[in-house]
């Protein structure tokens, strides 16, 4: 009996282990001089989540509206799985297609619920990939920044994939030129009072 219950102690602390060890999986967006950079990694527990169809995915392309990330490069198979739950868009811009891919295939869903891995995919196994969309903005892809997660699975099985559209952060000549419009309103209204 005593060494049965420290089997379960030890098989109840590898599982809790490997919950709190799993990474999910991040995207981070950027807006990087003139382009946006997306870029992803981590890893997905697919345990929890109903395998579907097998397509060939080829192109990186945003439909904000519809929640639609796709990353993957000249012709790769993934495979769908469903069950995530969260929201069903990220902004409100239509379809745009990106120029550059490096890593592996990775779609996101939010309309219907599903992300696209790659058809040998193993649960649980590293993914990355970056996506670069070329002489884009946030504005013109119709991205919303903030942060987006959607979850799926429970216990052990627990998981979640993280949209980050990182709002731009300002360079520091912006702030020079900010403060040195707030000296000239300082002078003229110093300026004014004097005259008064």
């Amino acid at each position: 009996m005593i060494k049965m219950k420290k089997s379960l102690a030890a098989a109840a602390v590898l599982l809790s282990a490997h919950a709190a060890s799993h990474a999910a999986f991040v995207i981070n967006v950027n807006e990087v001089g003139a382009d946006v950079v997306a870029t992803g990694q981590g890893s997905f527990l697919t345990d929890d989540l109903t395998a579907g169809s097998t397509a060939l995915s080829s192109k990186v392309a945003s439909y904000a509206r519809f929640g639609l990330l796709t990353f993957a490069g000249a012709m790769q198979p993934t495979t769908d799985y469903a069950g995530l739950q969260g929201p069903a868009s990220f902004g409100t811009g239509g379809f745009v297609f990106g120029d550059t891919f490096s890593g592996s295939p990775v779609l996101l869903r939010a309309y219907a619920n599903q992300i696209d891995l790659p058809t040998d995919y193993v649960s649980g196994s590293a993914l990355s990939f970056t996506g670069t969309w070329l002489n884009d903005s946030f504005s013109t892809l119709g991205m919303t920044p903030g942060t987006y997660t959607w979850t799926w699975g429970t216990g052990a099985m627990a998981d979640s994939l993280t949209l980050n559209i990182n709002a731009p952060v300002p360079e520091p000549e912006s702030y020079a030129l900010m403060l040195a419009g707030l000296g000239a309103l300082g002078a003229v209204r110093r300026r004014q009072r004097r005259a008064r």
